[in-house]
């Protein structure tokens, strides 16, 4: 009898760690962790370049209306710094080592930053 209580506790520590790497690897997966949706909302096509506070830089040409994604592993932790057509438009948000879904509308003269953050 003890020795299939032992088993039983040994299969459940098992299998809980398993559940535990499997969700980290769904939230990953599904919930768009690193993941930049940049919308450019004013009325003509721009260059838009993020530039993040690790020092990584992300651009894309985006017709207006359009929108981009960019997956970024290495954000940093601060601020980004928005930049359409090679003027700074803005400086938005803050973004650490683990971010949700961060989606950037880009207008004209600012840019907005939300972010999806998981409970």
């Amino acid at each position: 009898m003890k020795q299939v209580l032992l088993t039983s506790l040994a299969a459940a520590v098992v299998a809980a760690g398993i559940a535990w790497v499997a969700r980290g690897i769904y939230d990953e997966i599904a919930m768009d962790e690193g993941v930049f949706h940049v919308v450019n909302a004013a009325a003509t096509q721009r260059t838009i370049e993020l530039a993040l506070p690790s020092g990584e830089r992300r651009s894309a040409v985006i017709e207006s209306g359009q929108a981009v994604d960019f997956h970024v592993e290495n954000t940093g932790e601060g601020a980004v710094s928005v930049m359409a057509d090679a003027e700074v438009v803005d400086s938005v948000g803050y973004v650490t080592t683990h971010n949700g879904l961060v989606v950037i509308v880009v207008q004209s003269d600012r840019a907005l930053f939300s972010q999806y953050l998981r409970r």
